[in-house]
């Protein structure tokens, strides 16, 4: 009768509760953060040892072993654990309504479950400044509890908040480390056989920055098919050194593990070093960190892997595996760097217009995760290793069939990109012609390390779209095979002048490559002069060449070369200057004729005879001298005649002001006007009618800009001796061998113009001339996709699971668990 008393009671208040628009409110996963995992025994109602009993366990209902997670929820101070199998949350209390979960301490930041031992579970405390072990099974209700009390959970006091947790078990003993990001410190924590936790050290750690080292050609891993014989290699000069404070900030962790040896290394989010350790039985001793240049907030660690890819007649074994990366976040732009463990380099890991030294990337990066699907690195011949010749998944081997090591990284836009450092079934990709499966859908290979693994199949290269078109004077036309204009009036293209006459060659591609660094995306033909010969050259990268409109027009708008608080100074004795209060003019990449004339060019490098840029005015006259006689053609007219173009040759450009030259004749005006028959006179003339400040561009003059829809302008001006702009040709040095080198958004008329993505030679054609309209529009298309999962909507966290091989992401704001399959690539559930 009680019990029954009781439940009408807790009912009555339900109903009661409902009626008044409140309900029961429900815990969920609200900020969730790190994981770890355990695995579950359905015989014996217990957390297994180990967590290699669930290896192979896919998440079927039928199955003895189920995978736990147990994830930190930073805001309520919990861990939540999900069981996979049954893709739901675990109720650690059933005497309260709701799920419940387990109550650990002040904003939990880091989460530790030993692979080798799960009977505890490692919490650190950055709200309470603590570090505790606590029995794994407490969080499982169904799990075989210690009743006999051989576990004594502990917690420690730190003396400030840790960021990130690792244990280690070596020689005999096991600790916990902490990153003590306030205190400028690591902890070292014992960790007894009965999971209590014994006295804090804190390893200050050093503040003195090791030197950098220059990147060395270094083995590459690399598969391309068809087989090429010339690749491009990715060069790098290493950074100047950048701190964000003085004081050392260790923030993340991670271990390295190298044969018969473990370092542990932590990111410093304030110096540019990520630090190193040596581990023994008696904890760690600090040496030589990595020079890393910029400060770092995540490190994650790959195994060793083979150098090189190899074919079937090369064997590999566990002691062929020397190479191994530690991957870090750049604090300042969020960018992934990934550093030689061997050679402690900053590697140079990309080609093209991209930042040489930084991962492949569309998006900040927020977390790191290495990722080891089917690969054992104690298998001492590989035998994992696809191989054609015995018929191992030859039907499966694909971009999203996943064996190997890979760097996952999570961004800001909600995704996460895989990278390639080993891949098992590499050998078993491309034709028959590269010793593949004969696969006819994957007749291009493009694998290399470091770079983003691609999403699909390749049967063709990229290519240009059928959008390839030249207008001129307004006129929409296109381009014939020779590359003349096809009406046969206007500018068109020139095959490129590879400096070799009978050579048909791309920029940067060599007589004996089977695969150049460009390729020609369209040849010349219908001329026996110059058949064959290549019009338009594509990057030939297929990780770094991006899918894009390039546009050439004529005379247009240098980018962000604009404002709208210059003045027009008359200097005297023949002295015209233009200066400005909002302006940068060197930064803009703005050439005055003379500074083009004082740079000392190569016949090599791209700006050479060119004749200098030129001011435009876009400001309308003033009130005050609108109906100056001298000032009409200068009126924005509001009828459709338009006034004529107000441009000066710039003759020299400072960082806050130009010297000009004549007015540049507007071949576009066909009226009669007095400052296209005197343009040594129409400086006195134009600034009597802008008295005061007016707005203004700079635009190319006679010559084209290039531009696009994904690649950055890039120019190699700077500010030289007495402020003036000029050409950085110690810093910045052009090599039309290397198109990486290119720096420049001005394409010439009858010279080559080379960007790290395409090439081409606008022909010189008379009637075109300042003042008149023609543009070539370019689509690149065809680009593979990098292999992305879609983690959400801010995937804080990543995981990999080496018992059930699955990907877990964490996903924040969305109070989200998601799980992949790795092999192949799938979204297998989502816990919310």
């Amino acid at each position: 009768m009680k019990r029954c008393a009781i439940l009408l009671a807790v009912l009555t208040l339900a109903t009661a509760c409902k009626q008044s628009g409140g309900s029961v409110i429900v815990p969920s996963l609200e900020r969730p953060g790190p994981l770890a995992f355990a695995c579950f025994s359905e015989v014996d109602s217990a957390l297994t040892m180990e967590l290699s009993a669930c290896d192979g366990m896919t998440g079927a209902s039928s199955e003895p072993f189920r995978v736990f997670s147990f994830g930190i929820e930073s805001t309520r101070g919990e861990v939540a654990v999900i069981d996979w199998q049954a893709v739901r949350a675990v109720d650690s209390d059933r005497t309260v309504p709701g799920f419940t979960f387990v109550h650990v301490g002040e904003a939990p930041s880091a989460i530790v479950i030993p692979e080798n031992d799960s009977r505890m579970t490692f919490v650190a405390n950055y709200g309470s400044y603590s570090v505790q072990s606590l029995e794994t099974a407490s969080f499982v209700p169904d799990a075989l509890q210690d009743t006999d009390d051989l576990l004594h959970p502990t917690t420690v006091t730190l003396p400030a908040g840790p960021t990130d947790l690792e244990y280690l078990s070596v020689g005999g003993a096991a600790w916990l480390f902490a990153a003590l990001p306030d205190a400028g410190a690591v902890a070292q924590i014992p960790v007894a056989a009965d999971g209590s936790l014994g006295a804090p050290t804190l390893i200050p750690v050093s503040t003195t920055l090791p030197a950098q080292v220059a990147a060395s050609t270094e083995p590459d891993y690399i598969r391309i098919c068809p087989i090429p014989t010339d690749v491009r290699r990715a060069t790098a000069a290493p950074r100047v050194p950048r701190s964000l404070g003085a004081l050392a900030r260790p923030s993340r962790l991670a271990l390295v593990e190298r044969a018969g040896t473990v370092e542990l290394v932590a990111s410093d989010a304030s110096l540019p070093v990520i630090h190193r350790f040596t581990t023994a039985a008696g904890g760690l001793t600090e040496v030589s960190g990595f020079a890393t240049a910029v400060p770092t907030l995540e490190v994650a660690a790959t195994p060793l892997v083979q150098p090189t890819h190899t074919d079937l007649s090369t064997t590999e074994t566990a002691a062929t595996a020397t190479e191994q990366f530690v991957y870090a976040i750049d604090a300042i732009d969020r960018s992934v760097l990934v550093v030689s463990v061997g050679t402690g380099a900053v590697l140079p890991v990309n080609v093209g217009d991209r930042v040489a030294d930084r991962v492949t990337i569309d998006a900040p990066a927020i977390a790191l995760e290495s990722v080891t699907p089917g690969y054992d690195v104690s298998d001492e011949t590989f035998l994992g290793r696809c191989n054609p010749a015995t018929g191992d998944r030859r039907t499966t081997a694909a971009p999203g069939a996943m064996r190997g090591v890979f760097m996952a990284v999570s961004t800001t836009d909600g995704n996460v990109t895989l990278l390639d450092i080993y891949d098992l079934d590499a050998t078993c990709r491309g034709p028959a012609a590269c010793l593949g499966t004969g696969n006819a859908n994957d007749t291009l290979v493009y694998e290399h390390r470091h770079r983003p693994r691609m999403a699909g199949l390749a049967v063709e290269a990229p290519y240009l779209g059928s959008s390839l078109s030249f207008s001129y004077l307004g006129g929409s036309g296109g381009l014939a095979s020779t590359g003349a204009a096809s009406s046969g009036i206007g500018p068109g293209l020139l095959p490129i002048d590879d400096g070799t006459p009978g050579d048909k060659l791309c920029p940067g591609t060599t007589l004996t490559s089977g695969r150049g660094r460009m390729y020609a995306a369209i040849a010349s033909s219908g001329d026996a002069q110059i058949e064959g010969e290549p019009l338009i050259c594509l990057l030939d990268d297929a990780a770094s060449i991006r899918a894009q409109r390039f546009a050439a027009t004529w005379e247009a708008l240098i980018p962000t070369a604009q404002g709208v608080r210059g003045t027009l100074v008359d200097g005297g004795a023949g002295s015209h200057t233009f200066v400005t209060e909002d302006g940068d003019f060197c930064s803009w990449g703005v050439l005055g004729s003379a500074d083009v004339t004082s740079a000392g060019l190569s016949s090599m490098d791209p700006e050479l005879g060119y004749a200098g840029d030129s001011l435009v005015i876009t400001a309308d006259v003033p009130l005050a001298t609108r109906a100056d006689a001298a000032c009409k053609d200068l009126l924005i007219a509001t009828s459709g005649t338009a006034r004529i173009r107000i441009a000066f040759e710039i003759k020299q450009a400072f960082g806050d002001h130009l010297v000009l030259g004549d007015f540049v004749r507007d071949a576009n005006y066909t009226l009669p006007s007095i400052f296209n028959s005197d343009p040594v006179g129409a400086f006195a003339r134009i600034s009597s009618c802008f008295p005061g400040l007016v707005s203004y561009e700079v635009h190319v003059h006679n010559a084209y800009l290039v531009s696009s829809t994904s690649s950055m302008p890039r120019h190699r001006i700077i500010e030289g001796v007495g402020t003036a702009c000029t050409i950085d040709l110690a810093g910045q040095p052009f090599d039309p061998a290397q198109p990486d080198t290119a720096r420049s958004f001005r394409a010439l008329p009858g010279q080559n113009f080379i960007h790290p993505q395409i090439a081409f030679r606008p022909s010189t054609y008379a009637d075109l001339k300042s003042g008149m309209s023609a543009q070539l529009v370019v689509d690149v298309t065809n680009v593979q996709t990098p292999l992305r999962l879609d983690s959400g909507f801010l995937g804080v966290a990543l995981r990999f699971n080496p018992a059930d091989q699955h990907l877990y992401t964490i996903d924040e704001p969305t109070h989200g668990v998601s799980q992949f399959d790795l092999d192949p690539v799938s979204t297998l559930h989502r816990v919310q």
